[in-house]
C-alpha cells in the first residue's frame, strides 16, 4: 500500500556484477563445448550459487585468487544434500568454470580439480546378501528328486548358513 502511494521508491533489482561472466561462460558451454541446454542450466545454477556465496569477490582475477579450501567449503555446504550424480555435476561445473577462466587469461588453473568427484563403483548396486525369504525361495526351487538335487540342496544350505542370508554390509 505504501509503495502504491509513493511513500517508498520502487525497488529495482540491479544486475548482479557476475551476470555477464555467467552468460559468457554459458555461451562458451553452448557454442564451443556443444552442451545441451539442460546441462548449461544446471551448470549456471551451481555457478550462480557459488558466485553469490563469494559476496564481494567480483572480478575473475579475484575469483582465480581463491584457494582450494574456498571451493571445498562451498561444495560441502551446497552439496550436503546432493546425491553422487548431482555432486559430480557441481564439481564439473566449478572445474569447468575455472578451466574457462584460465583459458580466458584470468588464471585459476590451480582450482580446476579442487572439488573431487564422488566415485561410482561398478558393482555398487549388487546386493551383498540375500534376504531370508529369497533364501527360502531358492531352496524351494531345488528338486531333490533329480540326480544332483540333494547335492545342490546341501550346497545351498551350507552357503545360506555361512552368510549368504546375512544383511551385513562390507565397507
Amino acid at each position: 500500500m505504501l509503495g502504491e502511494e509513493g511513500a517508498f521508491p520502487p525497488v529495482t533489482a540491479g544486475e548482479p556484477p557476475y551476470r555477464q561472466l555467467i552468460e559468457s561462460y554459458c555461451r562458451f558451454l553452448r557454442q564451443d563445448r556443444g552442451l545441451a541446454e539442460t546441462t548449461v542450466a544446471n551448470y549456471r545454477r551451481y555457478l550462480r550459487d557459488f558466485l553469490v556465496s563469494r559476496g564481494a569477490v567480483v572480478s575473475p582475477v579475484e575469483r582465480a585468487a581463491l584457494g582450494a579450501d574456498d571451493l571445498l567449503a562451498f561444495s560441502r555446504q551446497r552439496g550436503a544434500g546432493l546425491g553422487r550424480t548431482a555432486w559430480n555435476h557441481l564439481a564439473t561445473a566449478l572445474s569447468g568454470f575455472y578451466r574457462w577462466l584460465d583459458m580466458s587469461g584470468h588464471g585459476g588453473a590451480h582450482l580446476v580439480g579442487a572439488v573431487p568427484s564422488r566415485r561410482r563403483y561398478r558393482l555398487a548396486a549388487v546386493p551383498c546378501a540375500l534376504s531370508r525369504g529369497q533364501v527360502r525361495r531358492l531352496l524351494g526351487m531345488v528338486d531333490v528328486g533329480e540326480p544332483n538335487g540333494r547335492r545342490n540342496y546341501a550346497m545351498l544350505v551350507l552357503i545360506a548358513s555361512y552368510g549368504a542370508n546375512r544383511t551385513r554390509k562390507w565397507s
